[in-house]
């Protein structure tokens, strides 16, 4: 999701989508916490000025499929820092904004986050051989990215079942992070691995 880069959306990116009238949809997302491509939490968008191309293109406007062109304010600075254009929220923010925002209103939600996983499932970010074994699991202790796409397509199939059948606002726990969610059934039975959503067993790795 982007949205215009303002001290408002920032503090509180549900009002963009709300001042708009749009309805957001459920969501259930799974994010490598190594992710330098898309962060988990938000990372910002800077387009260049104004006919900076080599044919004089405005790169910082859009028009295509919108009734009136958009122009993106360019970046600015402010005490050294630059202010992007726009917001990408990652999927924790994302999950955070529907679950928890301003105006009270939740939406069902559900996260997955990973300790060792990039961008993508694969072997360990730091081993580009890939001789250390499978990592981007989940918490699951799967040793290969078949059996963990199997995992998710379970979980998604799970919590959309409880978003079809009108259960989902009984799912108490919805945030897990290296912990496997074993939930098989679509209301609040603890049978949820007890994966506690306020507890990150991820060490502190700066993104490279």
């Amino acid at each position: 999701m982007i949205i215009q880069s303002t001290l408002g959306n920032f503090n509180d990116p549900y009002s963009f989508f709300s001042g708009q009238n749009y309805a957001l949809p459920p969501i259930i997302s799974f994010h490598g916490k190594l992710d330098s491509t898309f962060n988990f939490k938000y990372q910002g968008v800077y387009f260049s000025p104004n006919n900076i191309g080599p044919f004089g293109i405005n790169y910082h406007q859009e028009g295509r499929c919108l009734l009136n062109s958009y122009s993106a304010p360019l970046p600015i600075v402010n005490n050294n820092i630059s202010i992007p254009n726009l917001i990408t929220l990652g999927s924790e923010t994302i999950y955070e904004m529907l679950t928890n925002n301003l105006e009270g209103i939740h939406i069902a939600s559900e996260l997955y986050l990973d300790c060792q996983m990039a961008h993508g499932l694969d072997c360990d970010y730091t081993d580009p051989n890939c001789s250390i074994p499978f990592q981007s699991d989940f918490g699951t202790g799967l040793t290969n990215d078949t059996a963990v796409y199997d995992y998710i397509c379970a979980r998604a199939a799970t919590f959309f079942q409880s978003i079809i059948g009108g259960t989902a606002s009984m799912l108490t726990n919805t945030k897990f992070v290296e912990c496997a969610n074993y939930r098989v059934t679509c209301d609040s039975a603890p049978n949820d691995n007890n994966c506690n959503k306020d507890y990150d067993p991820c060490p502190s790795i700066q993104l490279q």
